[in-house]
């Protein structure tokens, strides 16, 4: 606490008393009785009761002759808690501490008129001490010289400041954590403040940048102008940086004339301006695309939508967006979105649909393709449909089947005849030699003439079969198969065999529960197909080995035969699938003709590659499973 000047101590020091009762007539005998001072004393009609309670802070009127409260506003009531009828009248022991500082105060006010910066304790009604700073003024109150003292609550200034300070650090640890630079312009231009990011942008700190011209940091390449710091927002280039800014520049008023300042929010936006750009040639390309187009979010609502699909689909209607996709393809339906759609899309895979639909009283194949935008988590942002007219493809496709299949028949028809022909020719010339010959011939000669003719209709029969088995399977019984296991269980079966003719076969896989939808018949048969064809392929091969792998493509399971055997002509392979074309004696030509056929109608595919004396690779393409098993 502050002491008071020796002036004051040296004439009240040693009279002052331990207690106030025995102080009261020694300070009474130092206060002077007359208004002759070397200090103008204030005019009672300034210091009445109401003057005081205009004042915005604590106020006491003390009579030092007494030292009792003569006067008190309503703040001081709260500051100490207690009601005007309580202070009023009331000894000065009602609120002090230390009697003897006060006194030493009141007679300090005395000796110079006033007194600042006093520091004491006082208390409150229920006995809680608080700091106090008194600011003491000797007035003419009612015919008497008293004492108007203003009492600041230093607790509740310290807890202001400490607020203030708390404050002011959390927005500070606020602006700081921002990562776009703020900074602080004064009304000369300087920059007067700037957070953390401002700093690392610059690479410099904050004592090397204070007070600099804002424009010499930040300014504009090729200009020297400093409207970019005054329009609302600017988005360039500063000089010397590649990159791209923006500026929101807000203005701070002030009071005075030519006392605005300016608090600028820069933001680095080149990753956002090439975005943008990019997505601007992405909707370019969309547009002029001949191809519906339409972008959702992850429920199904329409967010984008090409001019092809709004006047295909929309019928040029406005109304589109933020509309389910099923309002305007019903094919699409609800229900297809949420059992089958939008699962596959989740998996990150691509879903594939043709439908026959209406469009201008006319009924078209659509084929329709979805798949999803990802962001760096891989989480779905948005789904994106295209919708195509492929009603001309499949026409030409029908047109190229037809013309295939009457280039297929023709050549299967003269087969027919040369592979039947044959075999009946020989039989019928057996017959007509044993019938002209039967009486001559003894039975072991008959016999000959038998069992030529029946050797001769097992051919016929071994090929009617493999026809049967060309149309076996018109009509698959689709379903998932866990594709690893059944090739497992498929080499099981045949690997006895393959081992008696000294063949290896190696199975390697990088699936594991891997499923695909196929029939397990007909898979059954293609593998049994391309089996003994590497078998015959193998055979006087030195260390003849088959190898099996399976792998996964996009929404494609594949399967690959190879062997290491004699391999195939560039000829061989242009007639691999010709019917009756076959270069094994005694073989059919049928093999494959019916293994693609039944790949087809699982939606399979198949591609053969092989070279002369290297051996054969051939791919089974099957389309995985789109849900859980």
């Amino acid at each position: 606490m502050k002491d008071l000047p020796q002036s004051a101590s040296n004439r009240v020091g040693e009279a002052l008393p331990a207690s106030l009762d025995d102080c009261v007539d020694p300070l009474v005998a130092t206060l002077p009785k007359d208004a002759s001072s070397n200090f103008e004393v204030r005019p009672a009609a300034l210091f009445d009761a109401s003057f005081i309670e205009m004042l915005r802070d604590s106020a006491l009127i003390v009579d030092p002759y007494s030292k009792s409260i003569v006067a008190a506003n309503r703040y001081a009531c709260e500051t100490y808690s207690f009601s005007q009828d309580e202070m009023i009248g009331s000894r000065g022991t009602l609120i002090w501490t230390d009697t003897v500082r006060e006194s030493r105060m009141l007679a300090e006010t005395f000796a110079n008129g006033s007194v600042d910066g006093f520091e004491t304790i006082h208390r409150r009604s229920d006995g809680l001490e608080m700091p106090i700073m008194t600011s003491a003024t000797l007035i003419e109150f009612r015919g008497s010289r008293a004492v108007l003292q203003i009492n600041q609550n230093l607790s509740e200034d310290l807890r202001d400041e400490r607020r203030i300070e708390i404050a002011s650090r959390e927005w500070r640890d606020t602006v700081d954590a921002v990562s776009d630079m703020i900074i602080f312009e004064d009304r000369n231009g300087k920059l007067r403040r700037c957070n953390q990011a401002t700093r690392r942008f610059l690479n410099t700190t904050f004592d090397k940048i204070n007070g600099k011209d804002l424009v010499s940091i930040f300014g504009q390449a090729g200009s020297d102008s400093n409207d970019h710091f005054r329009q609302k927002q600017w988005e360039g280039r500063f000089a010397g940086y590649e990159q791209w800014f923006e500026i929101n520049n807000h203005e701070v008023q002030g009071t005075g004339p030519q006392s605005s300042r300016w608090v600028h929010v820069i933001k680095d936006v080149t990753k956002q301006r090439q975005a943008k750009h990019e997505l601007l040639r992405l909707y370019s390309v969309i547009e002029q695309s001949t191809d519906g187009t339409i972008i959702t979010d992850v429920e199904g609502n329409i967010v984008y939508l090409n001019q092809v699909f709004k006047e295909s689909a929309c019928q040029g209607r406005d109304n589109c967006l933020g509309r389910p996709i099923y309002e305007f393809k019903p094919e699409v339906s609800k229900v297809l979105l949420e059992d089958e759609v939008f699962p596959l899309l989740a998996q990150h895979k691509v879903w594939r649909a043709t439908n026959q639909v209406e469009r201008n009283r006319d009924r078209i194949f659509e084929e329709v393709m979805a798949s999803s935008v990802v962001d760096s988590d891989g989480n779905a942002l948005n789904y994106v449909f295209s919708f195509r007219d492929v009603t001309e493809t499949r026409q030409l496709e029908s047109i190229a089947e037809a013309v295939n299949l009457m280039e297929n028949v023709g050549y299967v028809f003269s087969a027919i005849r040369h592979e039947l022909g044959n075999p009946i020719n020989s039989v019928k010339m057996a017959l007509t030699v044993l019938e002209k010959n039967y009486q001559k011939w003894d039975h072991e000669q008959v016999h000959v003439f038998i069992s030529r003719c029946l050797q001769e209709l097992g051919r016929v029969e071994y090929l009617l079969r493999t026809l049967k088995n060309f149309s076996l399977h018109e009509c698959p019984q689709i379903e998932d198969v866990d594709i690893v296991t059944f090739l497992e269980q498929f080499i099981s079966f045949i690997n006895p065999d393959f081992e008696k003719r000294g063949i290896r076969i190696v199975m390697e896989s990088s699936l594991r529960g891997e499923r695909a939808v196929c029939d397990p018949r007909a898979m059954h048969q293609v593998m049994m197909n391309l089996m003994a064809n590497a078998a015959d392929a193998l055979a006087e091969q030195e260390d003849p080995e088959i190898r099996i792998l399976v792998s996964e493509y996009r929404n494609w399971v594949k399967i690959s035969v190879i062997d290491n055997g004699v391999g195939m002509s560039e000829k061989q392979l242009s007639n691999l699938f010709k019917p009756f074309y076959t270069s094994k004696p005694g073989g059919s030509g049928l093999g494959l003709v019916i293994v693609r056929k039944m790949l087809v109608t699982m939606a399979g595919t198949i591609e053969i590659e092989s070279e002369l004396d290297k051996g054969t690779n051939v791919h089974i393409s099957l389309q995985a499973s789109r849900g859980e098993a």
